[in-house]
């Protein structure tokens, strides 16, 4: 699996004023059958000096496709096939890059057409750019380029392609294919408008399921890109950007490409939609497969679950080349058989329940008999109740909020579903146990547990993840009623033959990624947060085993004191 890079979420003032503006556009969206359209935003720089220049109308018109490799259940490439260019932006200008006269957008079968004015006999070109500022409801860029850790983003990197031309003396049909360029070393223009197809797809999967109107999102790909990415594609939230591998610099062909691995893409892209109309709580990190923190699996599962739906079929495929001859990963969401680890804390465990959830009916077609067929409009609209004030995100929030909002779904039934057949995917409900996550723990409380962030014995992350794992960390939530100081202990009981290096952390939810107080002194010695004065409100408390070196594993007693 991929390594999800994700960088500090927005101030939380800043998300409690979306969620609400969200939550009332979306009421208003299902009053309506799901109506309404997303706004494209402003139109782009890209063609702004287009104006007539006097000259008799013509009309410009045609069909533009562009090519990508063929992905198969045995790899990427190397037969070429070619799509429409949906909903792209076209540009009708000068031979050479002179002034431009019209600019339109494609419609869903790659078609276009546009009256222009250009002076006679004049030589016309049509460029086609990877982006949909001329579209109403889409606002999607493809570029060119390395993502920017800000959202600023430049039309200049663009993804275009010059097509054919026609002399401005009537009429006249302009049609091409964007070339992949197979072994082209620096160009092959059809990446970015394959990667803004599949986002497309995706987008308008949201749109129709919700009735809201998504921001502006942006995917980034170039030839070589790997090392600069670090070798893992990601989302960026505070760019809202997408960025995906595009090989290795000088062996392209041999190396780890994303431009055309559609289920990676559409994974990404729902990290968008859960940064720009749902809410996460991951930290983030590396992840193989292991069970991992909750809020971690949910993050990463309902990634890959929602954009399997969104492309309609259960199979997720990341091939490592683009000439078919090496292995790829893959599985599917119906029925996962890869190191699958059951319970809230398996990613795979949480994308097959939300696929499951979501095929059969006018969904995807169901081939394991699961029971539940969901639209995929309640299934979002759960997502949306996310409190970013109060809510410890993972599947059983999901659930419940699913349970409560569905005008189909009883507990019964999801109680049963997730029982099996055709599958026991090891979380109960009513949730209980375990399944109850963060803790809840009031002032007096005192609370006993165990963390542990050693390695696997054998060493083996598909069984155990040091850092991010399930065991690694527990959290707590504590609710204030009004501002009140307290005092958190945590009492380090050392297990024989383990590292005992625990820490003590006191967050928000916006403060994941940067604790609000912590304590992490060395070795055994108990931590202490406080006194402290905190406002009223839901706080989070976190042990966490230290996983630097060879790592930790301790015994603990956490107790909260009002002072």
């Amino acid at each position: 699996m991929r390594l999800c890079l994700r960088p500090g979420p927005l101030p939380l003032p800043a998300r409690v004023a979306r969620r609400t503006a969200l939550l009332a556009a979306l009421a208003l969206a299902l009053g309506a059958c799901g109506g309404g359209g997303g706004g494209g935003g402003s139109p782009p720089p890209i063609g702004s000096g287009c104006a007539g220049a006097g000259g008799p109308p013509i009309t410009i018109s045609g069909v533009i496709q562009y090519q990508r490799l063929v992905l198969s259940p045995v790899g990427l490439g190397p037969a070429l096939e070619s799509r429409p260019a949906r909903f792209v932006d076209v540009e009708i200008r000068q031979q050479g890059g002179g002034p431009c006269y019209g600019i339109t957008s494609t419609d869903a079968a790659g078609a276009y057409s546009s009256v222009v004015t250009p002076p006679a006999s004049t030589v016309l070109e049509v460029v086609a750019y990877a982006k949909t500022g001329q579209d109403p409801l889409r606002d999607l860029t493809a570029h060119e380029a390395d993502p920017p850790f800000s959202n600023s983003h430049s039309d200049a990197n663009v993804y275009a392609h010059v097509g054919g031309t026609h002399v401005a003396d009537g009429d006249g049909v302009v049609g091409f294919t964007v070339p992949y360029n197979p072994g082209h070393p620096t160009t092959r223009p059809s990446i970015g408008f394959g990667a803004l197809d599949v986002m497309v797809t995706c987008w308008e999967g949201v749109r129709l399921a919700t009735g809201l109107a998504l921001p502006a999102v942006h995917v980034y790909t170039r030839l070589g890109n790997n090392a600069a990415l670090g070798s893992t594609s990601f989302f960026r939230p505070g760019a809202w950007a997408i960025a995906l591998l595009g090989g290795a610099a000088g062996n392209l062909d041999n190396s780890d490409t994303d431009y055309f691995d559609d289920a990676v893409i559409a994974h990404e892209f729902c990290h968008f939609v859960e940064e720009a109309i749902s809410f996460s709580q991951s930290r983030g990190g590396s992840h193989a497969g292991a069970p991992i923190e909750p809020n971690f699996a949910w993050s990463e599962g309902q990634a890959t679950g929602f954009g399997c739906l969104l492309l309609g079929t259960p199979l997720y495929r990341d091939t490592f080349t683009t000439n078919s001859s090496s292995p790829s990963f893959g599985f599917s969401a119906e029925n996962v058989v890869t190191p699958d680890p059951p319970g809230i804390g398996g990613e795979l465990t949480v994308a097959e329940i939300v696929w499951d959830l979501g095929d059969g009916g006018a969904g995807p077609t169901d081939t394991d008999g699961d029971g539940i067929a969901l639209p995929l409009s309640e299934l979002l609209a759960a997502t949306l109740t996310f409190d970013p004030a109060a809510d410890g995100v993972y599947l059983g929030l999901f659930l419940d909020r699913l349970v409560a909002l569905s005008a189909t779904l009883t507990a019964g039934q999801l109680a049963a579903f997730l029982a099996g057949p055709p599958e026991n995917q090891g979380v109960s409900y009513p949730l209980a146990g375990a399944d109850v996550w963060p803790t809840a723990i009031g002032l007096g409380d005192v609370a006993l547990g165990q963390v542990d962030s050693l390695p696997a014995n054998p060493p083996n992350l598909s069984v155990k993840d040091p850092c991010r794992g399930l065991t690694s960390s527990a959290w707590y939530h504590l609710v204030l009623p009004q501002a009140t100081t307290v005092r958190i202990d945590l009492d380090i009981q050392p297990v024989a033959g383990s590292g005992d290096n625990l820490d003590l952390f006191l967050t928000t939810n916006a403060q994941v990624f940067q604790a609000f107080a912590a304590s992490t002194n060395s070795g055994a010695t108990d931590e202490q947060i406080g006194p402290i004065t905190l406002a009223a409100g839901t706080w989070f408390i976190r042990v966490e085993a230290n996983c630097g070196g060879s790592g930790n594993k301790a015994d603990y007693v956490l107790t909260v004191v009002q002072e």
